[in-house]
């Protein structure tokens, strides 16, 4: 069965981001979270760091029903609502937030979802 996953990039708090991810989404890493210490150092390179040691090399959430992104009021705490979510000409729901770790992103929802 085809799949599509999305590759996001957090610039040092990936291991935080997904973290916050997960208890917003409520389901759980396909596997552990691999360390970039786990990937084998290529010859006559340097040696990591121990926070470069640390840093995510990979980690995969998945999102329930496939691969659907939903906006919730969780997704904005702690982040800044630029245009909150509400009903639009076109008969969807649209908003759009930055959330904590500075990710820009517009919420488009095709069904009526607000009462």
């Amino acid at each position: 069965m085809a799949r599509t996953s999305t590759h996001l990039n957090f610039s040092g708090r990936t291991g935080k981001a997904f973290g916050f991810h997960r208890t917003v989404s409520g389901t759980a890493f396909t596997g552990p979270i691999q360390p970039m210490s786990d990937a084998p150092r290529p010859p006559r390179t340097p040696e990591m760091s121990a926070a470069e040691k640390n840093l995510v090399m990979h980690v995969e959430l998945p999102i329930t029903g496939g691969h659907a992104v939903m906006g919730t009021e969780a997704l904005a705490a702690g982040g800044k609502v630029t245009m909150p979510l509400q009903e639009m000409f076109q008969g969807a729901c649209h908003g759009a937030l930055t959330d904590r770790f500075d990710v820009q992103r517009m919420v488009n929802c095709a069904e009526r979802a607000l009462a």
